[in-house]
């Protein structure tokens, strides 16, 4: 926030488009950093649009069904609002497969290892795609942002590097103004139910497979680690590493396949 305020002011000798660069290539927070930086930079053009907007509502998620909500009210508030994230994301049955380990996991009766993979888990199964780039960019959230560093009636536009068009050589991001960007984008949101399935157009990616395969990598090792735990070859603690291990797993492409790569190394280490 303090970064993009000075950056509004002319005071840093480095570009936005650097900033905002190395912010992805960190791979911390991404979008939190993002919105952090923009909302500086408001805050600097008008001072009190952020103050004006911090009491109002930052996180929209659906409700959960009957079912799913009676199985996380044990679980706790973290938790569910992860499952009903899942449930915006994908489908009832995502928040089930997320749940399914997660109680497994709180079996065991600690907290900090429910936590870890709680975290990690959602992260792997909320990987960012097209369909969900596209959902984020037209809900709720991202016009309030728009509003909060223009005011009503804004006019906005993305800069958006799609992999299709990397893939095709394109090395710049194209600019798409919201007017133009967001049907389409809701098109697109709409088209989740095709994600993971052989109707998926960015399915077979290298980048999706991956992102695919280290849920079915994570979700076996969670198996694997309560079964150790059970027999008594592992401690909680270092059970509670190797589920923290994904979330170091982050960034975009090139950078994401390396951290995966890393992974992939230490939970092999870790398992023996």
């Amino acid at each position: 926030f303090l970064l993009g305020f000075a950056y509004q002011h002319g005071v840093l000798p480095i570009a936005g488009t650097a900033i905002e660069e190395a912010i992805r290539l960190n791979g911390v927070a991404v979008e939190a950093n993002l919105t952090a930086f923009a909302a500086g930079r408001a805050e600097a053009v008008s001072a009190g649009t952020v103050v004006a907007h911090a009491d109002s509502p930052q996180v929209h998620v659906p409700a959960l069904p009957e079912k799913l909500a009676t199985r996380v009210d044990e679980l706790g508030a973290d938790i569910a609002l992860r499952a009903a994230d899942l449930l915006a994301y994908q489908s009832a049955a995502l928040v089930g497969r997320y749940l399914d380990l997660v109680e497994r996991a709180a079996a065991l009766g600690d907290a900090s290892f429910t936590e870890a993979v709680a975290v990690s888990h959602h992260l792997l199964l909320a990987y960012k795609d097209e369909y969900e780039v596209a959902r984020l960019l037209t809900g709720p959230e991202a016009t309030a942002a728009i509003t909060a560093a223009g005011g009503a009636g804004a006019k906005a536009s993305w800069k958006l590097h799609p992999p299709i068009l990397k893939s095709l050589g394109m090395k710049r991001k194209i600019t798409v103004s919201t007017r133009v960007g967001v049907p389409i984008m809701k098109v697109l949101a709409n088209g989740k139910r095709l994600r993971g399935t052989v109707l998926d157009p960015f399915g077979r990616t290298q980048m999706r497979k991956l992102e695919r395969e280290l849920i079915d990598i994570f979700e076996s090792s969670i198996d694997t680690v309560l079964a150790r735990v059970a027999a008594g070859t592992m401690t909680i603690d270092e059970a509670t590493d190797i589920a923290s291990l994904p979330q170091a797993v982050r960034g975009y492409e090139d950078l994401k396949i390396e951290r995966a790569g890393i992974y992939r190394s230490k939970l092999a280490t870790a398992l023996g």
